[in-house]
């Protein structure tokens, strides 16, 4: 099944306890196959907290993935190395460009 199945396929449930845990984020995921297992699994470090970073990798995957409809290949490609250099801009003003889709 493909991404697109699985979420079809998935029912939120929302659980009112955890919100007890905020700010901290402690998802519960439970998947029922069609032979009637139950697997579930609760992460207390969530992906992108601090108690669990993403990689340098992951979060250019991630903006890559969240900007893709709305920048175009060239610019996003040019906000990562931007902000992988920032140390090396002179002014910021070349940055807020950048971002602009000005350069």
């Amino acid at each position: 099944m493909n991404r697109a199945g699985i979420v079809a396929a998935a029912t939120l449930i929302p659980d009112h306890d955890l919100e007890k845990e905020l700010p901290k984020l402690v998802p519960i995921v439970e998947v029922t196959t069609r032979g009637g297992h139950i697997y579930r699994q609760r992460v207390d470090s969530v992906r992108g907290t601090v108690a669990n970073p993403m990689t340098r990798e992951e979060v250019i995957t991630k903006f890559q993935d969240l900007t893709q409809s709305s920048m175009a290949s060239a610019q996003r490609n040019r906000v990562v190395d931007l902000i992988l250099n920032i140390e090396a801009i002179p002014a910021l003003q070349a940055a807020r460009a950048v971002l602009h889709g000005k350069s």
